[in-house]
């Protein structure tokens, strides 16, 4: 695998190929510019950038890009989605990239690709003296990019194609990397580092995370969540001990009110359950249902291996939900007979109490 930056129009139209064939093809975003005549899904200009493609003997594997502030300062829309004020506080501009447009084929999802390409953009960033790298995921792929070093720091938000986004930032500095045992750590020059720069540039961090997982509270997180899910009651059916074993790949996001936690065709499959606050259901932007506490939703692409069938958003008080990617769910079911008993279990309770409650019917408990 090669991994070099874009240098000619045929590089550029190579990376618009793959991103119309995974975009658009693949995940069918309702995305614009598309030359569908063409097969291509140019990619916008800016002022100062680099685009990095990984390539095999065959094909462009995979694509990153890294914007830089230019001349003229990062946009007003960008400036507010990252929150960079906060960072600009501490560094100058010049200082600060964003790392988007990453785009992998499904064959190279789990292969080398994807580290390989960070690694690359993390390298340049550091020759040209960056300091903040920021970027956003969706939430599955949270967990995989905290283990890399970024961490998640303000609110979420969505896309335009739809689904919840969540901001991160990798603070390159390398006594901060050291002590969150990051790969990139030796991309940094040893004696660049120190606890008083590492406590002064982590300080935009401080200000409060969206998200928690085991990875950044490795001894609270399960602790945090099954107080959560037990606090919840069954509302869903949902007995937080048949989750637990699988809680070393979920995370947890806090939801503001009327933010898109899953949009209609999506094709990520990350099963979510409700413990705090409420969702609501829309179909066609008409409301059609609701769940609480202990509450489980996006189930059924999960089990049934399609793309999402409704529009579920954070309701009026927002939403405190644990999730579990697919890919984590699967690899939990294949690993241990017994956990996978339990999800399954969850899961088919879930589906039970939902369709009581279509009847208007309670459960009733024998005896």
């Amino acid at each position: 695998m090669r991994i070099r930056e874009a240098s000619s129009d045929a590089d550029l139209d190579a990376i618009a190929a793959l991103r119309y064939d995974v975009c658009v093809r693949e995940f069918e975003w309702p995305v614009e510019g598309a030359d569908h005549e063409r097969g291509r899904l140019p990619d916008t200009e800016v002022s100062d950038a680099a685009v990095l493609l990984a390539e095999d003997e065959e094909q462009i594997a995979g694509t990153i890009r890294i914007v830089y502030s230019g001349a003229s300062g990062f946009p007003a829309k960008t400036r507010e989605t990252y929150a960079i004020d906060r960072f600009a506080e501490l560094v100058p501009e010049a200082e600060i990239a964003i790392v988007d447009r990453a785009v992998v084929r499904d064959r190279h999802r789990r292969g080398p690709v994807v580290p390989t390409l960070l690694h690359a953009g993390v390298e340049r960033m550091v020759a040209r003296g960056v300091r903040y790298g920021l970027g956003d995921a969706e939430p599955h792929l949270v967990l995989m990019w905290e283990r890399v070093g970024a961490r998640p720091y303000t609110a979420p938000f969505n896309y335009p194609a739809g689904g919840v986004a969540i901001p991160l930032a990798i603070v390159l500095e390398r006594h901060h990397l050291d002590s969150i045992q990051s790969p990139f750590a030796d991309l940094l020059d040893p004696a660049s580092g120190s606890a008083e720069d590492a406590a002064r540039l982590t300080r935009p961090l401080a200000a409060g995370s969206p998200v928690l997982s085991p990875i950044t509270e490795p001894s609270s997180y399960a602790g945090t969540v099954l107080d959560a899910l037990r606090a919840a009651g069954p509302g869903g059916g949902v007995d937080p001990d048949h989750l637990a074993p699988a809680l070393g790949e979920s995370f947890a996001i806090r939801i503001p009110p009327g933010l898109t936690l899953i949009s209609p065709d999506q094709y990520q499959r990350t099963v979510y359950v409700v413990a705090e606050g409420s969702v609501d259901v829309l179909s066609a932007g008409a409301r059609v249902g609701g769940s609480g506490p202990g509450a489980v939703v996006g189930e059924v692409a999960f089990l049934l291996g399609t793309a999402r069938m409704n529009q579920v958003v954070a309701g009026r008080d927002g939403a405190f939900v644990l999730g579990f990617s697919s890919a984590a769910l699967t690899d939990a079911v294949e690993r241990d007979p017994e956990i996978g008993a339990g999800l399954y279990r969850a899961l088919a309770v879930n589906l039970a109490h939902k369709l009581l409650e279509r009847q208007g019917r309670a459960p009733r408990r024998a005896g």
